[in-house]
């Protein structure tokens, strides 16, 4: 989240997290196999990165799915 979410024992913040996991393993349009993404693998950081990239965070007060700025 940017600017950087602070969250205190005497405030409340209503925050919607989206994440795309259909990503994860996927290389172009192509299935990548989860056994070459492990430590060392050749997609290792393919898949780091695609799961980084799935993550979608945003202050949702009205609670509607949608970035209140919207």
């Amino acid at each position: 989240i940017n600017p950087p979410l602070v969250v205190t024992a005497q405030s409340e913040v209503s925050v919607t997290l989206m994440v795309d996991v259909s990503s994860w393993f996927l290389n172009g349009g192509a299935l990548i196999d989860p056994s070459l993404a492990l430590q060392g693998g050749v997609f290792e950081n393919q898949v780091k990165n695609n799961i980084e990239a799935s993550f979608e965070a945003f202050h949702d007060d009205n609670h509607d799915g949608h970035g209140d700025d919207d």
